[in-house]
């Protein structure tokens, strides 16, 4: 049975409420944030993005995160007990200049709240389109960064609807995933299709399910060329989605389960150690 009141995605996020986020510096979950600096910029005649400076409130720490949106964000000044500084209003809202009917002014500023299709209030972290540091709530940084940096910016786009782009950096993510493992990009008869390097990838890793590097393959026209210079069909959201998942899962067991197994180890070692069995 699915628990209704689980919310450990919320890990996963930058946002977690208007008064706490998670730190993509000191790697504190659930700590205090202020706004520190706020302002916009256009981008053309008709579109302006709002940018948001957000400080980690642990004293220890005190680094700066930068985010983008398509929203003028209220922010309130909250007091002591929500951790103090100026914070997002959550649920979220946004400013709106509207015309007014009184001819006493020529517009005025409304508090909108920011809705999903369902009419149900967005969660803050989906208000963004652009965070640095990116994505590094959902993939791990064990993971190189040659991998990881452009899995970071899919995940980016992803979240923007920008697909194009969200093809092209998964694809790269790929790319990059196969030359960290050493995976041959030629041989004797010239470049070797994308499948068949990830049927040698499936080879050397026998832990991890066929049926994971089999999906894995619809991430097709994989070319020795980094930026993917031949044409190539998007993929639709939803495809894209579950191959990014499909993506870090495998990417996790072969760069984060190993080490997590060796501390495990370790620490076993330390405790057989200092332990008095003959």
């Amino acid at each position: 049975m699915t628990n209704s009141f689980d919310r450990s995605h919320k890990d996963k996020q930058y946002f977690i409420n208007g008064s706490a986020y998670n730190c993509p510096f000191c790697g504190r979950r659930h700590v205090s944030y202020s706004v520190s600096n706020t302002g916009s910029f256009d981008v053309s005649n008709t579109k302006t993005v709002y940018y948001y400076w957000v400080c980690c409130d642990d004293d220890d720490c005190g680094k700066t995160s930068f985010h983008l949106s398509k929203y003028d964000l209220v922010i309130h000044q909250r007091g002591a007990e929500y951790g103090g500084g100026h914070k997002f209003a959550f649920p979220p809202q946004e400013r709106k200049n509207v015309q007014s009917s009184d001819t006493r002014t020529s517009k005025y500023t409304p508090r909108v709240s920011i809705l999903d299709k369902k009419g149900n209030p967005k969660e803050l972290d989906d208000i963004f389109f652009y965070h640095q540091p990116s994505a590094f709530f959902t993939i791990d940084d064990r993971i190189p960064s040659s991998i990881r940096e452009p899995l970071s910016q899919a995940c980016d786009c992803l979240k923007s609807n920008f697909l194009t782009g969200a093809s092209a950096c998964l694809r790269k993510s790929i790319y990059k995933f196969l030359q960290e493992q050493n995976i041959p990009e030629k041989n004797e008869s010239g470049f070797i299709k994308s499948d068949e390097r990830i049927e040698t990838l499936k080879k050397q890793q026998p832990q991890i399910k066929d049926t994971l590097f089999n999906k894995l393959k619809s991430i097709h026209t994989l070319t020795s060329q980094e930026l993917h210079e031949n044409d190539w069909e998007d993929f639709d959201a939803h495809t894209l989605r579950f191959l990014l998942e499909i993506t870090r899962r495998i990417l996790t067991e072969i760069y984060v389960f190993p080490d997590e197994e060796r501390k495990e180890n370790e620490k076993l070692s330390e405790l057989e150690n200092k332990a008095k069995i003959a």
